[in-house]
Formats: C-alpha cells, structure tokens, sequence
C-alpha cells in the first residue's frame, strides 16, 4: 500500500512540475511577443536609416503560406520599394515554391528561383530559365534572374538542408576514400564540400522570423554564422513600419565577428 501511495505522489509531482513549466514556457512566449509587439506599435520610423543588411533572409511558418498569401507578397513589393535586390524567403515545407512564382506570375518587380536537385542548376519557375547560381562568400552579391534592379527571391525549405547535409557527407567520403587517408575534419572540409553542392548561397546579414514559435524551423544553419536574427510574430502584422523597426533595430547592433 505504501508503494502504491508513493508512485502516485511521484506522478502527482511530475505533473505539477511539467504543469509549471508549461506556464513558464507561456509566460516567456508571451512576454516576448507583447514586448515586439508594443516596440513596433510604438515605434516611430526615423528619416534615414544608418545601416541596412547588404542580404536579409525572411522565414514564415507554412501554415501562414496559405491563409497569407497575399500578405507575403505584399510584404515582398515593400522590400523591392526599399532597394532590396535579393533576399532568401523559408518556410519549412516547401508550399512557397509551389505558390508564390504562380501568384507572381505575369509581373517582373519580384522574381523567384530555387535549386532543382534533380537538374543540379537554379530555376525560375515563372519561365523554366536557368539563373545564376548565388555566391557564397559575396557580400551583397545577388543572383538576378531578370536584372534591371528587381527583386530576386530565393526561395528555400527543409528540403534544401537536408539534400546539402547528404551531398556534403557523400564528398567527403568520396573524397577520403580516394585519398586514402584518414585525417580528421576540418571546418573548412565541411564549408568545401557544401559549396560543392552548389546548395549554398550567402550568409544573410539580417533574418526575420515570421511565427509565434521562437525557432528557425530548420533553416540551414550553415547560413546563420553572423546572422542577427529578430522574431516578430505572424506575417499577418507586418506592415511597413514593421520592416522599418526591423531595420532600425538592425542598424544599432554592433557585430564583432568573434572579437
């Protein structure tokens, strides 16, 4: 009887113990949304902007793709006003790759393209032309599919991450089993061979993440060595004084690349 009065205490215990950490996990959650969310609101938009990312990275749940379609192109016509020529657009299950160059279509202010696996090349769906491949170490240096100052979009998924972790390994075996030699693995043997997958473009100075959940979602982390990242919740509030504050806000962080 003893026994079972402590193995329900213990139950008991445990799920008063996951019960406050479920109510810590809200309380955080909702802490750091109500703080973004009175920041923008009370945010005013300065006359000119000091610094402003040379490549910015935009992930939106897949759930918003749908139901928000026409906010993320919005959201995409705002960037291109603002002098943006490419950007790296996530969301994790692919549904933007599918959707977004056919709600484009017929328009040439923002252009899609992504990697083709199967034909080893980047595509534009909207045309079915092969595009320029983006450059890894480029600072600023954007694939432009059509050119004249438009808006390149990348588009990217899970998909892309785990195809580049798999090629990536499969050269590094290759290329050890070739040279017979056993040494151990370097950074730079693991940055050579995901450029080799050609799945790789540059790191992006800024990312905004578009979802009430506080993660990436699985975005190539590869991409995110020196990256500030800023949460501001679902695509459905952003506006242009969101992209303003996310700007202004980049503007006053010092990165000291390691320093």
């Amino acid at each position: 009887m003893q026994t079972v009065n402590q193995s329900i205490t213990r139950i008991w215990c445990w799920r008063f113990l996951l019960l406050v950490y479920s109510w810590i996990c809200f309380c955080l959650v909702s802490f750091f949304y109500l703080k973004n969310r009175l920041s923008i609101a009370c945010f005013t938009p300065p006359r000119t902007i000091t610094k402003r990312p040379c490549h910015l990275a935009v992930l939106v749940d897949s759930e918003d793709v749908v139901v928000h379609l026409n906010k993320i192109i919005e959201f995409l016509h705002q960037l291109a006003s603002l002098g943006f020529q490419h950007i790296s657009l996530y969301d994790a299950e692919g549904i933007l790759k599918t959707v977004l160059p056919i709600a484009l279509k017929g328009q040439s202010l923002v252009q899609t393209y992504y990697h083709n696996a199967a034909r080893d090349e980047f595509v534009s769906e909207v045309d079915n032309a092969e595009v320029a491949a983006p450059q890894p170490e480029g600072k600023g240096i954007s694939p432009q599919p059509g050119g004249n100052g438009n808006l390149s979009v990348e588009l990217l998924s899970l998909n892309e991450g785990k195809q580049a972790i798999v090629e990536a390994a499969r050269n590094i075996c290759i290329k050890s089993m070739q040279s017979g030699t056993s040494s151990d693995l370097q950074e730079e043997d693991i940055q050579f061979s995901l450029r080799q997958t050609r799945n790789i473009g540059p790191d992006p100075d800024l990312l905004l993440v578009f979802s009430n959940l506080r993660c990436l979602q699985g975005f190539p982390p590869w991409r995110l060595r020196l990256t500030e990242i800023q949460f501001i919740g679902s695509i459905k509030d952003v506006c242009e004084k969101t992209i303003f504050w996310a700007l202004y806000e980049f503007s006053h962080k010092h990165q000291r690349y390691g320093r």
